[in-house]
């Protein structure tokens, strides 16, 4: 009898470390995955409707915040061009949140802020990015990755647990650019 209650504590007790270290081996794993180039792997760890439907309200919010700020000013064909810019920002973010574009972004490019420039991308600048790297749960089944790029700029990496496992499903930019 005195066995089996310890091996069932022991099954509890490495549930229970699994379900605590979970999201730290899924960005672990997401990281290989990007170091290898193996977007495929990756591909499993990201919600992609999730990531764009964040990006385009992020974005959506700030156009819309811009266009407010003046908004005694404007004319007719202002609010067309604001429509517009709306149906387009949602149809580039659809084009670009890909699993290489998100790769890139965790690797320190910047083709999400700036996708007509193309940089080079070493591995000090992979590894700079995430020494500074924060991770922490913000809830039982939310977990935030925070990354610091060369220039100060924050992205948030948001994950959200999905029955045993985890996946991205938010990335905000924390720039004056996009903050509220």
């Amino acid at each position: 009898m005195g066995k089996w209650k310890i091996a069932i504590g022991a099954v509890i007790g490495l549930f229970i470390v699994y379900f605590i270290a979970s999201p730290y081996i899924t960005v672990y794993r997401m990281k290989s995955a990007i170091e290898s180039s193996d977007y495929e792997t990756l591909f499993k760890y990201v919600d992609f409707p999730s990531v764009r439907k964040s990006l385009k309200d992020q974005i959506y919010a700030s156009m819309t915040q811009e266009f407010l700020r003046d908004k005694d000013n404007k004319k007719d064909e202002d609010y067309f061009f604001m429509l517009f810019g709306h149906a387009f920002i949602g149809m580039m973010i659809d084009a670009f949140v890909t699993p290489e574009n998100i790769a890139n972004l965790m690797i320190g490019k910047k083709q999400m802020m700036h996708i007509l420039q193309e940089e080079e991308t070493t591995e000090d600048t992979f590894q700079n990015i995430w020494a500074d790297a924060s991770m922490s749960y913000e809830s039982i089944n939310r977990f935030v990755v925070k990354l610091k790029g060369d220039n100060n700029e924050k992205v948030k990496l948001v994950f959200r647990r999905q029955g045993l496992g985890w996946k991205l499903t938010e990335i905000i930019f924390l720039n004056p650019y996009l903050e509220n």
